[in-house]
């Protein structure tokens, strides 16, 4: 019995509206967590959720060893880990959140692209202003030499 039904799941991240939380340098922190964290962490507290409910349904039975919940939620998270685990994207909510967090990051990478390219324009308008300047100053100087 499945506590998350995956096309109910699916909808609900569609129509989700998660914000970009951002700090005043303007690092996306958020971003970062759903690139990384989220989706392994997320499917493991949904499976958890299913475990705690299936250990309800048999606290009765005498024989069954205690539940901790957070050493099952940390051998899983080991277990899945991205990197050195068996974790495959084959969950639909894993999936789906991987594929929200490619495209919250390359909407970053394109933010932080059009950031460097504006202040690129902004120090070449700089240095023409001072160009500017230096030329006005010159034409002024050899003015006034002529001048005398």
């Amino acid at each position: 019995m499945a506590l998350i039904n995956q096309r109910e799941l699916k909808a609900l991240l569609v129509d989700s509206k998660i914000p970009t939380l951002t700090d005043s340098e303007g690092s996306d922190d958020f971003a970062f967590l759903e690139e990384t964290v989220l989706p392994t962490l997320l499917p493991s507290l949904a499976q958890l959720l299913e475990r705690v409910e299936q250990k309800e349904q048999h606290a009765s039975d005498a024989n069954t060893p205690p539940f901790n919940p957070i050493r099952w939620l940390a051998e899983q998270l080991m277990r899945h880990h991205p990197s050195g685990g068996a974790f495959q994207h084959s969950h639909a909510y894993a999936a789906s959140l991987a594929e929200i967090a490619e495209h919250k990051r390359e909407a970053r990478l394109e933010k932080e692209k059009a950031q460097r390219d504006k202040k690129k324009e902004e120090e070449l308008e700089i240095q023409r202003q001072e160009q500017e300047k230096t030329a006005t100053a010159e034409r002024a100087r050899a003015e006034k030499e002529e001048a005398r």
